[in-house]
């Protein structure tokens, strides 16, 4: 028995929850100055050298400048998984083309869930982080487990101070109980430039083998990979709707120097995923490392205004607790 299993085995999961909520806490009242040299850190670790705050050149450093100093009200939107569907709707307007994973029901605690009401398989989780996610069902029921990792942790935490993310701290948290759509369905993620699409992103089973492809526009393998993934060994035949989700994602990522678009083709249908604006958080290493700079150049970012609100930050000594976006 390892030393995480016996320490969980001891001491009470609510506890362990009100443990990790004070880590992140701690990190409301760091300033600008304390956050960079924790980013860092990080940084170093896994790419052998610090950010280059001043003349970012590669993706990932590009992402932990823009996470810190690029954060709007309209991101802050877009990265609620709640709120982003009424915006994605207004974007496209009339068009049919795009459909949304239906919302069964939100609430603002585990405690407010009936959960004899819910349908036989769900997926839960929150409006306002990434990692809350369970797939529901009678083989894996919700447990007491579950419930208190919710109501202690979830519910609580702002997922903005577990990686600085900033986009994510002032989204007002919601539990979420979606419509399940399936087992092995096909995540489809679009690397976007302000309507440039340059990239497809492509995850197979990532509940059982995860592997992961990239394609350029016309379906063909690109020569580079993302994260610690391998690609899947089989042919791959391209979806028919490719060319619309290539389309919608070009509409939707105009105005953003830089964006995720994530799609599902299920069932002859396109549904929105959401839009990411700190992908892998800036420290999934590409392979080979030079897509690293290649993409960087794809990412035109206003280094003059970043530069002028990141000295201003920096000379007020500004906890990120209380910055305005």
């Amino acid at each position: 028995m390892n030393i995480k299993t016996s320490i969980k085995k001891i001491i009470p999961y609510a506890i362990l929850c009100k443990a990790r909520l004070y880590l992140e806490k701690k990190r409301r009242n760091q300033t600008y100055s304390e956050i960079e040299a924790s980013i860092d850190a990080t940084f170093e670790h896994q790419f052998g050298k610090k950010v280059d705050w001043d003349n970012p050149t590669s993706y990932n450093e590009k992402l932990q400048v823009s996470k810190l100093y690029a954060v709007s009200e309209d991101k802050i939107q877009l990265t609620d998984k709640i709120a982003v569907e009424e915006w994605v709707k207004r974007q496209l307007g009339s068009s049919n083309d795009c459909h949304f994973i239906p919302l069964i029901a939100a609430y603002d605690s585990v405690d407010d869930i009936d959960f004899s009401q819910l349908p036989e398989k769900y997926v839960i989780k929150m409006n306002n982080d990434s990692g809350s996610a369970l797939v529901i069902d009678k083989d894996h029921p919700f447990t007491e487990r579950n419930k208190k990792e919710y109501k202690y942790y979830f519910q609580k935490r702002n997922y903005a101070y577990v990686g600085y993310e900033l986009q994510y701290r002032d989204i007002k948290p919601k539990i979420m109980i979606q419509k399940y759509m399936g087992h092995s369905i096909r995540d489809y993620k679009f690397a976007c430039f302000n309507g440039k699409v340059v990239s497809c992103r492509v995850d197979f089973d990532r509940f059982d083998n995860h592997t992961r492809n990239i394609y350029d526009k016309n379906w063909t393998l690109l020569p580079y990979n993302k994260g610690e993934y391998t690609n899947n060994p089989k042919t791959i035949k391209k979806p028919a709707n490719f060319e619309k989700m290539w389309k919608l994602a070009s509409k939707l990522s105009k105005g953003f120097d830089q964006v995720r678009v994530d799609f599902y083709d299920i069932d002859g249908k396109i549904y929105f995923g959401e839009m990411t604006f700190t992908n892998g958080n800036g420290i999934e290493a590409f392979h080979p490392n030079d897509y690293d700079e290649k993409m960087g150049q794809e990412w035109k970012l206003d280094m003059d205004a970043i530069s002028e609100r990141r000295k201003k930050l920096l000379k007020l000594n500004t906890k990120i607790k209380d910055v305005k976006f």
